[in-house]
């Protein structure tokens, strides 16, 4: 890699530290104050957020120049070109660099070379870890099988009608999961866990709808962006703070989408039997997504 390949690749990170830090604790701070107020929008402006600093770093360094570039001055008396010599002077006798820009440009070579090799060794190492939870949940979903349940299909069915979307979304189970996931964009599908059966017709209902407002929404795609941009950017420590956050406001608005075509008292039926089946031991490891897995957001779910 070339020394001014090094000092665009330092430059676009330090300037996009600058920049997610700035959005992000801005976005922070401002759900913070809203609390429990305008989530809708608390949920838009969180999820611009993490986003908002890749097209705004890029865009400065290639326009602007970056405001943390790695070019080090340069010592008095020491130009970093020659000056043209006169008609006839000696070349041999013109003074080349000396120690002290040789000195210079070799420090600003390191300095930037220790920022993209530290940088890429943060973004391998959180690859790796998005890598194995992928993996694990593979694991989870390879031996799912379709969903034979004619009152969990049929009740999937008349939801995701009422939600507006064109075709069922495909059922399945697997004994590998500790709670419902939605994912699939081309082929949405819904994997339940081996006692969703055991729900009434109400929290069933308030189950499915959750799980179809995230496919109607879009949310598996953009959760799993946020946990692959987290992933290349792990020392910016407040993207996992935002995406948490929004995470948690993703799965009020479905819960709120779920008490609509059901009821509350469903839909904390639904989480507290969900949050049961967690705790019963089963002699088989479950992957438990969503926040039904954390007891303090699931109490703040259920009251809400």
């Amino acid at each position: 890699m070339t020394a001014a390949t090094l000092d665009l690749a330092a430059g676009w990170l330090g300037t996009f530290a600058l920049h997610s830090t700035g959005v992000l604790a801005f976005a922070w701070l401002l759900t913070a104050l809203l609390r429990r107020r305008a989530a809708g929008f608390q949920e838009r402006v969180l999820r611009f957020s993490l986003w908002a600093a890749l097209p705004s770093a890029t865009l400065q360094c290639l326009l602007l120049g970056s405001p943390l570039g790695f070019s080090l001055p340069q010592a008095p008396g020491a130009p970093a070109t020659l000056a043209a010599a006169p008609a006839g002077a000696d070349l041999a006798a013109v003074p080349g660099p000396t120690p002290v820009a040789d000195l210079a440009a070799s420090a600003r070579i390191d300095l930037a070379s220790a920022v993209v090799l530290a940088a890429a060794a943060a973004a391998a190492g959180g690859l790796l870890w998005l890598l194995r939870a992928r993996l694990r949940l593979g694991r989870a979903l390879r031996h799912r099988r379709p969903e034979t349940d004619p009152r969990v299909l049929a009740i999937a069915a008349e939801v995701a009608r009422e939600l507006g979307m064109r075709q069922s979304p495909q059922l399945s189970r697997s004994a590998g999961l500790g709670t419902p996931i939605a994912f699939g964009w081309l082929r949405p599908e819904i994997c339940l866990p081996p006692r969703a059966g055991e729900l009434g017709d109400a929290p069933l209902r308030a189950l499915l709808a959750h799980e179809v407002a995230h496919l109607r929404a879009g949310d598996p795609a953009w959760m799993w962006g946020a946990a692959v941009l987290q992933a290349l950017f792990p020392w910016q420590v407040l993207l996992l703070a935002v995406r948490r956050r929004w995470a948690h406001l993703v799965e009020l608005r479905c819960d709120a989408v779920a008490a609509g075509h059901s009821s509350t008292t469903a839909v904390a039926r639904c989480l507290l039997d969900v949050a049961e089946w967690l705790r019963a031991p089963s002699g088989v490891p479950a992957v438990a997504l969503g926040m039904a897995a954390r007891p303090s957001a699931l109490r703040e779910r259920i009251e809400a």
